[in-house]
């Protein structure tokens, strides 16, 4: 046929460049499509077998990708006659034979593995499949490289996968027969073949596994052949091999490791090569640490990373000190940063051994940058090898502290990065030496680099991140004194980073820098009227940032006039743009404002509502669109949509900060609150929006029901039409969201959620039907993260003793512990109702107690007994033998102190509500609780771990002793002396339960009690309680009775107590 010239007009048209003119064309196009679509294909088809015009042929094919693709609005396939559709396929198939130019060829393939996608599947293409096994042994090479292009996208589809995995074994000999190929070109197309399909189908991926040797040679023939880019597609494909199937190396690794480490070390290879073989070597490390650990892998890698962040630019220091941030190029130094971060996540012991040996030679070098890279290395590393340098931590400060003193401005930089990259994960080891750490900063406050001045800035509002006050409040005058001459700085940069760090000093010393208010608030009014360039928009978040910080340490009472012009002031400037950095100070020091100012804000509220409105309620729109008329990626909607989901996080965490300070204040705004955020439960682009809706929405049913009983005088607020279905709707849509929720982060934060709605309405007209619900959750929760247990297992290196635990393993047990909540909140609410639903999950939770991977998951399950325990009543002492016995097993002093704290917690209050049903346990329980306290005992430096399961041990004992005395018959008087030879305790947690059971026992065995043997101790125990002020006024009057009928003996021994405790009692007699 021929092709009528209207389309060969409207082809020129569309690719004319003049834009009226492919406006009109589209608007022919699109009527063609729905008119002629026959036609319009077949015209396709014709141009691209017979046209010598290299435009007509190329266009075609472009255009086709959209007409065939279902999944596209664009598509007409299902419109087009049977006869056209089967010219289509054939004629395609010799259109690839034919076409001479690469471009086109590849583009036609494109639309055969586009429409092969869709009909193969369906069993409605099987020429396609000999067409693809008989091209690649074409004599034509460009056609055998078509062959293995064609395969790998279609198999990349999992219909297609599924469809065709039964003849993986088939595709394994194509593949082979590809990689022996003379061609290069061939080879590596064979080679990205077989990634596509590990990647489709791991499990039936197993055929490809003989084919190591052969993928291995072809990446060295094209490095031979000067084919670079061709040999990393070729270390892109080892790559994906190590991420799903990094057994198939185990065998053959010592020979990869040589070839590819002679590429890291080649000096002439380009940079994308090199770093391509290094991320191999760190996805090995990461799923096969028990090989990559070896000294003989290991050490000369890191070595070789030491040399690369040694090879930092040399740059003029006035240069380098006007940039903002360290040269981030991907040079070898960067690459090799981030390379030694990452390994020290899963090697991180045979790291940190290999780098203690190499420090000592970096820090003491002449050459200041192997100083820089000694610290650097350690910064990066910091986290990863957390636990090894928190066993060498004071020696580690020590041997760095010299370099506070550099000669070199980067390498006293790299010093103060290093403290702040300590400061964040090693906080508490920080803080305690503070005498030290503190002084050297104050020191180099005023240093010549400004960059070094910043970097100890930053360090310091690190690192005095939650420090006690009193550590702030020692060197308050130094503080003040060093930073304040650094916000009268000439450079916006240094102030702004000041402002920080004084935002954090004023954090400490809370309420006594009201004396200097009235000195540094003007000046930080000042910037925010003043600084208003783009250039200083940050320095200005910083200052409102550090107003607000000052407003709640010095109190409303001194900031509330400031604090109203400041919301005046801002209230009457100019809406931010969205991707003003101010957006964010600004909006979190109005959340610090109502802090403050508390119901004085509330006439604010409109003001400060509105912007997080608008941020909730924004449109994310598309991320990627692909033109129809190019098939090219449109991504212009990426950075912005980005910004709208920061900021939609961003205002529903303020507006959870408004509902916790101001409560039914804001109740005028929850029904279009809650509009706006229920639907970004489920928000498919950002776990972080959804976790923070997620976490808002009950917020909004507690302000529903607090509104109706303060403002409507109800005695319950949920029995309010409005709150009652409010609470329906969000436990109905929570629920329905956990069941269907696979991310452990974000189910963790909806099970949290579904936890405090039951906490609200719980007690509703509904409950039965939300129990019922609740366990229907539940029941799919434990599968739910069974399933991403399992997969969490499958990637760790089981033959490593060593295997550093995965970030994820914290999420999976965040997420168990948010389950307990929920079952814990169930036991609250339904009492001994909920007995009979917890039995069902019953078998799950003790298996997990018994032997799960994780000691919080077993402590989450210990937690839910001991809700049980404490609120099922009869039906849940019923269960005693079921549920005693997991816990005394976790006992054990030489388990993990957590878990042993909450096993003996939970058996003291077995003991303490169940009485007569834990008899059967009695004995054994109390031998192992003595175990614990005598073996905890015994260690000369305990942790606080250690102190808190000790003193949970001495508690439970307690409760044993006091709920159960006549079952203790003759051992009664021994197990009393023990008990009381343990206190007192150090843990303020079980401080009220001592007295509790001291004061049953001084009432109901005085003779026994109040004796010279045990007086001394009795009198302290009650001083220490009366410091810690537990003792309730009922246990008041039970000591007065006792030791009033014991006076002579109690004023006898009084003066072998302290004279704190002495006083105490005293005072306690006197009143």
């Amino acid at each position: 046929m021929s092709v009528p010239q209207p389309i060969i007009d409207l082809l020129r048209a569309l690719n004319s460049g003049v834009t009226e003119t492919i406006k009109q064309a589209e608007q022919v196009y699109s009527q063609l499509k729905k008119q002629e679509p026959d036609q319009l294909v077949n015209s396709f088809i014709v141009l691209l077998r017979t046209s010598q015009d290299e435009l007509l042929r190329s266009y075609p094919p472009v255009l086709l990708r959209t007409l065939v693709n279902v999944n596209d609005s664009g598509s007409i396939l299902k419109f087009i006659k049977p006869e056209t559709l089967a010219t289509l396929k054939t004629e395609l198939m010799f259109a690839v034979k034919q076409e001479p130019k690469n471009f086109i060829r590849h583009s036609i393939l494109n639309v055969i593995a586009i429409l092969a996608i869709q009909l193969v599947p369906e069993q409605q293409w099987p020429e396609i499949l000999q067409f693809i096994i008989e091209s690649s042994s074409s004599p034509e090479e460009n056609l055998r490289e078509s062959s293995f292009f064609l395969i790998g996208a279609i198999i990349d589809d999992s219909r297609v996968a599924q469809t065709l995995s039964p003849h993986f074994s088939h595709f394994a000999l194509l593949a082979e027969k590809g990689l022996n190929d003379p061609s290069p070109k061939v080879q590596v197309s064979a080679l990205q073949t077989i990634s596509t399909f590990i990647d489709a189908n791991p499990e039936k991926a197993e055929v490809f596994k003989p084919l190591i040797p052969a993928m291995l040679n072809t990446i060295q023939k094209t490095i031979e052949s000067n084919l670079e880019k061709e040999a990393q597609k070729g270390i892109l494909t080892f790559i994906i091999i190590a991420q799903y199937h990094s057994d198939w190396f185990k065998t053959s690794f010592d020979i990869i490791y040589k070839v590819f480490f002679q590429f890291l070390e080649h000096q002439s290879l380009e940079d994308e090569t090199k770093h391509a073989c290094l991320h191999f070597f760190l996805t090995f490390a990461e799923f096969k640490s028990s090989i990559m650990k070896k000294k003989m892998y290991l050490e000369p890698i890191v070595l070789l990373l030491l040399k690369w962040m040694s090879s930092v630019e040399d740059l003029e220091l006035q240069e380098w000190n006007a940039l903002d941030t360290e040269p981030s190029d991907d040079d070898d130094s960067n690459v090799a940063f981030e390379a030694i971060e990452a390994l020290s996540h899963c090697i991180s012991k045979g790291l940190w051994e290999f780098f203690l040996q190499c420090a000592p030679t970096l820090f003491n070098s002449t050459n200041w940058k192997e100083r820089y890279t000694g610290l650097m290395t350690l910064s990066s590393i910091s986290e990863g090898c957390e636990k090894q340098i928190r066993a060498n931590f004071k020696n580690i400060i020590q041997s760095i502290l010299p370099l506070a003193n550099d000669s070199h401005p980067r390498v006293r930089f790299a010093f103060f990065f290093c403290l702040g990259s300590f400061a964040s994960c090693l906080k508490r080891e920080m803080q305690d030496l503070y005498k030290t750490l503190i002084p050297v900063s104050l020191q180099h406050l005023n240093d010549p680099f400004s960059r070094v001045t910043i970097s100890n800035c930053e360090f310091l509002t690190l690192f005095l991140d939650e420090i006690k006050p009193s550590k702030v409040k020692e060197f308050k005058a130094p503080f003040l004194e060093r930073l304040s001459p650094l916000l009268q700085n000439a450079d916006y940069k240094i102030v702004q980073h000041s402002l920080n760090a004084f935002s954090s000093v004023v954090d400490g010393i809370g309420e006594e820098f009201t004396q200097h208010y009235k000195e540094i608030m003007p000046f930080l009014i000042k910037i925010l009227r003043t600084q208003t360039s783009i250039e200083t928009r940050t320095l200005r978040g910083r200052a409102i940032e550090t107003i607000s910080l000052i407003g709640l340490a010095v109190g409303k009472k001194v900031f509330l006039s400031d604090c109203v012009q400041i919301i005046e002031y801002v209230s009457s400037l100019e809406k931010f743009k969205e991707d003003d950095p101010q957006v964010d100070f600004f909006l979190r020091a109005f959340t610090r404002f109502a802090q403050c100012l508390g119901e004085d804000f509330v006439p604010f509220l409109g003001y400060s509502m509105s912007p997080l409105m608008d941020a909730i309620n924004g449109e994310v729109g598309n991320f990627e669109q692909e033109d129809e008329f190019t098939n090219q990626s449109v991504d212009g909607t990426a950075d912005s949509g980005s910004i709208v989901m920061e900021n939609k996080a961003m205002a529903l965490e303020m507006v959870s900060i408004y509902a916790m300070e101001l409560k039914h204040h804001l109740f005028p705004y929850v029904e279009q609150l809650y509009k706006g955020s229920i639907d970004l439960v489920d928000f498919p682009y950002s776990s972080l929006v959804a976790i923070q809706a997620v976490n808002l929405i009950p917020f909004l049913v507690r302000i529903s029901k607090q509104y109706f009983e303060t403002v409507g005088n109800l005695q319950d607020g949920m029995k309010h039409e409005f709150t009652n279905k409010l609470f329906l709707s969000s436990f109905e849509r929570m629920a329905a969201s956990i069941k269907t929720e696979a991310e452990p982060d974000t189910l963790s934060a909806k099970l949290k959620a579904l936890s405090d709605l039951l906490d609200i309405g719980g007690q509703c007209e509904q409950a039965d039907k939300i129990l019922q619900s609740t366990f229907e959750v539940v029941i799919e929760s434990f599968n739910t993260l069974q399933e991403i247990e399992e997969e969490y297992q499958q990637q760790i290196d089981e033959e490593d003793e060593d295997a550093d635990e995965a970030p994820e393993r914290e999420i999976i047990d965040d997420a168990y512990n948010s389950l307990a909540m929920v079952l814990g909140e169930v036991c609250i609410q339904y009492k001994e109702k909920s007995v009979a639903h917890i039995s069902s999950v019953l078998p799950t939770m003790i298996d997990l107690i018994e032997s799960a991977p994780s000691v919080e998951i077993k402590t989450s399950m210990i937690c839910i007994l001991d809700d049980l325990i404490e609120n099922g009543g009869q039906e849940a002492f019923q269960l005693y033998p079921h549920i005693v016995k997991p816990m005394m097993n976790c006992t054990a002093p030489n388990l993990n102190p957590s878990l042993v704290q909450s096993a003996v917690f939970g058996i003291g209050l077995a003991a303490e509500n169940g009485k007569d049903f834990f008899s059967p346990f009695l004995m054994d329980s109390l031998q192992l609780i003595n175990n614990v306290i005598v073996a905890y005992n015994q260690i000369p430096e305990k942790d606080d771990d250690i102190v808190v399961a000790r003193d949970n041990a001495i508690s439970a004992m307690g409760r044993i002793i006091t709920n159960l005395p006549q079952h203790l018959g003759a051992n009664f008087p021994q197990t009393i002396s023990l008990w009381l030879g343990y206190l007192p305790i150090q843990d303020d947690g079980e401080a009220s339960s001592i007295i509790k059971s001291l004061c049953i026992l001084i009432r109901d065995f005085n003779q026994q009690i109040i004796t010279q043997q045990y007086i001394v101790k009795v009198l302290e125990i009650i001083a220490v309680g009366l410091h810690k002020k537990v003792v309730t006024a009922n246990e008041k009057q039970i000591i007065e009775v006792a030791l009033g009928s014991q006076r002579a003996l109690t004023t006898q021994f009084l003066s072998q107590l302290s004279n704190e405790h002495q006083n105490l009692l005293a005072n306690f007699f006197k009143n």
